[in-house]
């Protein structure tokens, strides 16, 4: 009874035939599996190595950098041999360390952090501007960090100097004591100084709600002045639209100077 047991419970040919065909396409769904793999990382290395902007690979807990790319060698200074295996608070990376736990904070709770902006320490030490994207990720059991630094120095260098000139601008053109308007082509007022408000008798919200050529006398004396104007001046104001400004004297013959604003 035994042997009449065992003999029916040998797999039958058909059987071992689709245990066969069922391994074989487990091992080439595998096969499939480490190739995509294989593919994705060299994309990933490949990206990593060649991106032009700072890229590094960093240790949650405290900050040792795993690997760097080229783009970030070129930006700070170090080699990748200066920088593999060291914490970013030993070659002193963060002109502010809180802005390291800053991020890290903002990590832990979010997982993703977008244009984080800190400044940072080349090996000469310079002083630069980062924009960073970073992401946590969980690689062999450790929490690191992938960081992306866009160096935005000379942007953030062009909007002081944008900044400190539009300062300048505003104190002369508050304290100027000639009337200047800035008007369009079709004489709409944007803005006015004080003298122009003294000048005509309105207030500045009153004067931004009139068009332009109730300011004269003869409102041809404005199409004269129109015509009279440089072709790039008028070719710049259609072409800009909106967006284009002009500034216009306004103490010019023809003006309707008297404050009863008749």
């Amino acid at each position: 009874m035994n042997s009449e047991m065992i003999m029916s419970e040998k797999p039958t040919y058909e059987e071992i035939e689709q245990r066969v065909r069922k391994l074989e396409r487990a091992e080439f769904k595998h096969k499939k599996l480490e190739k995509a793999l294989r593919a994705s990382e060299e994309r990933f290395r490949l990206t990593f190595h060649l991106h032009p902007d700072s890229i590094n690979l960093t240790r949650v807990s405290d900050g040792t950098y795993i690997d760097v790319n080229e783009g970030f060698t070129q930006k700070t200074g170090f080699t990748r041999e200066e920088v593999i295996g060291k914490t970013s608070t030993l070659l002193n990376i963060w002109e502010n360390h809180a802005d390291r736990e800053r991020l890290v904070n903002e990590l832990s709770k979010k997982g993703v952090v977008e244009n984080f902006e800190a400044r940072f320490v080349t090996k000469d030490g310079k002083i630069r501007v980062g924009q960073m994207s970073a992401r946590l990720l969980r690689i062999n059991d450790e929490d690191v960090i992938l960081s992306i630094t866009r160096d935005i120095t000379e942007h953030k260098r062009a909007e002081a100097a944008r900044a400190e000139a539009e300062r300048k601008y505003r104190i002369l053109f508050e304290n100027s004591l000639d009337a200047i308007g800035i008007i369009t082509i079709e004489g709409r007022i944007l803005d006015v100084n004080p003298a122009f408000c003294d000048l005509f008798g309105y207030s500045r919200e009153e004067i931004r709600h009139l068009n332009a050529g109730k300011l004269y006398v003869d409102p041809a004396d404005r199409r004269r002045l129109i015509a009279g104007l440089p072709e790039r001046w008028i070719y710049q104001e259609r072409k800009g639209a909106a967006a284009q400004k002009r500034r216009y004297a306004a103490n010019l013959p023809g003006f309707r100077y008297s404050p009863s604003r008749n």
